[in-house]
């Protein structure tokens, strides 16, 4: 409830206010008119659910597998944030492991390591997305460019195949081809004549290495994102520009800058459209 400078107590309701004297709200009969409207607005949202659900039964049943995937994969795994307040050994499992608070945490701050930790760990996310965000909306381009659907189609269906291998699929393709000595790398440098490199003792070739790894893996993703905001373009701003004499690389160039603005506009209508609905309601 609400109180105002009139010494008047206001209930909140869906449909309307009714106002409590103090007197009645001393009584405590404004407190029961409050519960009760309390009590009605929940009947109503449980109302309006229960009939969401049944209009649209079918969305929510095609939802199910996605729904039961996210809390599969994504929120029982949120369990094993147990392991940094433990003391964790393979033979007692997560679980069992003995609790120890907040005692890694002091271990880390008081580390010398800690500096360059979150060093490696900025500067390695900023390779990821400055050359992951590069690489995406330039195939996004190119493959916008290209005429042949067949193709098109194709070249997705491929470059989409990474974004479904796991991280450990990853690095055991990583292990065959960097291998000391019977890796694709060093078989290849054997083979032209040259020094075979120990990849996993030589820490200035990892960040190359993973920005490679990370940039493979989600590329595909990401160019399909970045060419749905292309082709939701309006198709005439590209017209208009060709009868202002833009050349092909001129309009290359300007769906890249585009992009952005779609995104802008997209936000403004869907902030248009909650404006307006509750000025209906």
């Amino acid at each position: 409830m609400i109180y105002n400078a009139d010494g008047v107590y206001y209930s909140e309701n869906v449909n309307k206010v009714i106002p409590v004297t103090a007197a009645r709200h001393k009584t405590g009969e404004g407190s029961a008119v409050s519960l009760a409207n309390i009590a009605v607005h929940k009947k109503r949202i449980k109302s309006g659910l229960l009939r969401d659900l049944m209009r649209n039964r079918a969305l929510y049943t095609l939802a199910i597998p996605g729904l039961i995937w996210y809390v599969v994969f994504c929120y029982l795994p949120m369990a094993g944030i147990i392991i940094a307040f433990t003391k964790y050994n393979v033979m007692d499992g997560i679980f069992g492991s003995p609790f120890v608070g907040l005692d890694n945490f002091k271990f880390l701050i008081n580390s010398r390591d800690l500096f360059q930790i979150t060093y490696n760990t900025l500067f390695l996310n900023v390779l990821f997305i400055a050359f992951g965000l590069i690489s995406q909306l330039s195939i996004a381009i190119l493959l916008n460019e290209i005429s042949s659907r067949m193709f098109k189609r194709v070249s997705q269906a491929l470059m989409l195949l990474p974004f479904f291998v796991s991280w450990v699929l990853v690095g055991a393709i990583s292990r065959y081809i960097l291998g000391t000595d019977m890796g694709f790398a060093n078989t290849l440098l054997k083979t032209l004549g040259l020094k075979p490199v120990s990849w996993y003792t030589s820490p200035q070739y990892w960040p190359v290495i993973l920005t490679i790894a990370s940039v493979w893996k989600g590329v595909g993703y990401g160019s399909i994102i970045y060419l749905a905001a292309i082709v939701g373009v309006d198709q005439e701003i590209y017209e208009s520009a060709q009868l202002d004499g833009c050349s092909r690389p001129q309009l290359i160039r300007q769906r890249g800058h585009l992009i952005p603005i779609r995104r802008q506009q997209s936000h403004q209508l869907c902030h248009n459209g909650i404006e307006i609905k509750r000025t209906i309601a």
